[in-house]
């Protein structure tokens, strides 16, 4: 049994991300395909997948605390019916490689 209606808002989806409704909340979840370009919100949950080997940035929008349960099933959602991936490993750990500045005298 499903926890919630999740769907995708293809008005607000593009190559780079997609945003997942969720019919019993306010919140969106926002899956950025390409994280190179992602920049977190601290304001927002963030948490990592791995589809495959292509990392992916899934962050809330307009989330409460009673919408974190309901945050995992929509990613699980998302990775099960549009990725084709159920067994998607998701973290709070960042793949990307720390950002460091070198600087040139």
């Amino acid at each position: 049994m499903q926890l919630a209606n999740f769907s995708l808002d293809l008005e607000l989806s593009d190559n780079d991300h997609d945003v997942i409704t969720i019919d019993e909340s306010d919140m969106r979840v926002i899956a950025f395909k390409e994280i190179n370009l992602y920049r977190r919100d601290p304001d927002e949950i963030t948490l990592y997948g791995n589809n495959a080997g292509q990392p992916i940035a899934f962050e809330s929008s307009k989330w409460t605390e009673a919408d974190l349960v309901l945050f995992t099933a929509a990613i699980h959602w998302y990775a099960s019916e549009i990725l084709n991936n159920p067994i998607m490993e998701v973290s709070i750990v960042d793949p990307r490689p720390p950002f460091k500045l070198h600087i040139v005298r």
